[in-house]
């Protein structure tokens, strides 16, 4: 079996409860240790491991990638989390603290495929060890000018594909892109029979 095929068997068996609840935004949640302790049985099963590498990147960001392999091969997942540098009650190393576990939590979320669609703070990108991962695109953020102005082209015409060679798209929002443009789409047909 090799690694592709042993991630896929782990994302479809994988199955983490939001046993956390966020009083003050009213939601429920998992952390990184709720993950690692549903994934580390399966990797166990599967010979394979996660590695985790965080990282300052500058301008008050972390990156954490975390990394699924086993002994030829490596698929890797990275998140990228702002520290708030104006957290009340916190010190810098709880604020860094605070952004590291996060990263973790949303690295391993894309890796497994695991859909957080309250978390809206993530940067998301999922990439295969490839000799091209030089060459950086820029993640795609929901609910920004850039999130906008991909929903627009898709409905103008351009495709998941033409997204995909500009932004780092996790699959859950290409999930959302398309619900959405099914949605104009939809709104499109429905105005030119009515008009009809």
């Amino acid at each position: 079996m090799n690694i592709h095929d042993k991630l896929t068997e782990i994302q479809n068996r994988i199955k983490v409860k939001k046993n956390h609840y966020n009083k003050f935004a009213n939601y429920q949640y998992r952390n990184a240790a709720d993950i690692l302790k549903e994934l580390k049985p399966l990797c166990k099963e599967y010979k394979c491991c996660i590695v985790i590498d965080v990282k300052y990147i500058g301008d008050n960001l972390i990156e954490c990638t975390a990394i699924f392999r086993d002994n030829l091969q490596k698929i890797k997942a990275r998140s990228v989390v702002g520290v708030e540098m104006d957290q009340k009650g916190q010190q810098m190393p709880q604020r860094f603290g605070s952004a590291n576990t996060y990263a973790k939590k949303y690295a391993l979320d894309n890796l497994l495929g695991l859909d957080d669609w309250v978390d809206s703070d993530d940067l998301n990108e999922y990439i295969e060890d490839d000799p091209e991962d030089d060459k950086s695109k820029d993640n795609l953020l929901e609910n920004t000018p850039n999130w906008n102005k991909v929903v627009k082209g898709l409905n103008d015409g351009y495709t998941i594909e033409d997204v995909q060679k500009k932004y780092t798209v996790t699959t859950a929002q290409i999930e959302k892109l398309k619900k959405h443009t099914k949605t104009k789409l939809q709104n499109k047909i429905n105005e030119y029979e009515h008009i009809n």
